[in-house]
């Protein structure tokens, strides 16, 4: 019913007992796919054919693909959020077969176009946009990794675009995504100033800080700007190590807070519950003395 790349059980398990038995024998294992999609007739076959032939199959092919697009953003979701995320998948647990040639390859036909299909248009359209955003930040996190090698022009490229999107609609919710993820880290001293300055409000916004408007008239003064709300955060950050009551009293607004009773009202209110449980325990005895008495 599913093949190796549009469900996660496959890397999951497959792929998680491969990495366990090579970190106990610092080899990965010799792994088989049992093929039965042939009534009567199963076939074992070698989890390396299996995979690339399912990924060259489906999921690079233009016959699969022009169909998928028909289906708008359930289409785009299938190619990110299922084909993709389990490739990565694949990529972590069986880094032996995902090789550099298959991200390269991906590349060329989801963001370059080269079957023609209208592919970086269709997943820059609409809600499609989250899903590229997603593909892009997944393989931004492969090269981060060292899983991709790619040169920095292209970098600069794809992560330019990741940038501009999250900037325009936001995060799109992906684990890749993460306001915290180090990959942004990486990324940003790669990118333009301008959109390395939009990137980092959003992503400042998504983790709950408040962050001053930048001027978007020009890069310098962006620049300029992201420079004097880095330095100003870092003169606060050093404040409060030094005056850990400072820290305390400063509100942050996307926490909770209740009141506390004072500590003089907490004790009389101890007081007050113990001397009405004593009366209570006296009239309970009283009750039980009187009952013997009369019997």
């Amino acid at each position: 019913l599913y093949g190796l790349l549009d469900n996660n059980d496959a890397f999951d398990y497959l792929g998680g007992l491969s990495l366990a038995i090579e970190g106990r024998t610092g080899q990965p294992p010799e792994a088989m796919i049992l093929q039965h999609a042939e009534p009567g007739r199963a076939d074992v076959e070698p989890l390396t054919t299996a995979l690339l032939g399912e990924l060259r199959g489906r999921f690079l092919n233009p016959a699969w693909l022009k169909p998928l697009m028909e289906h708008g953003y359930a289409g785009a979701r299938t190619m990110g959020t299922e084909f993709l995320e389990n490739l990565w998948g694949w990529q972590v647990t069986r880094p032996d077969l995902v090789k550099n040639w298959a991200w390269d390859e991906v590349k060329a036909v989801y963001f370059d176009d080269s079957q023609k299909l209208g592919l970086p248009k269709f997943l820059g359209q609409g809600h499609n946009a989250h899903v590229k955003a997603h593909m892009l930040a997944i393989f931004m996190v492969a090269a981060e990794k060292g899983f991709w090698q790619t040169d920095a022009a292209t970098i600069k490229q794809m992560g330019g675009e990741l940038a501009r999107l999250v900037s325009k609609n936001g995060l799109p919710g992906s684990g890749h995504t993460a306001p915290n993820h180090p990959m942004w880290q990486w990324l940003a001293p790669q990118l333009d100033a301008a959109e390395a300055q939009a990137l980092g409000v959003t992503l400042a916004k998504a983790r709950g800080e408040v962050v001053a408007a930048a001027s978007a008239s020009a890069t310098a003064q962006a620049t300029k700007s992201n420079v004097a709300v880095n330095t100003e955060k870092t003169a606060k950050i050093n404040n409060e190590a030094a005056d850990p009551a400072a820290r305390e009293a400063t509100p942050r607004y996307y926490e909770l807070t209740e009141p506390i009773a004072p500590t003089s009202n907490l004790v009389s209110r101890t007081l007050n519950l113990l001397g009405l449980l004593a009366a209570s325990l006296s009239l309970f005895t009283l009750g039980l003395w009187l009952g013997r008495r009369n019997n």
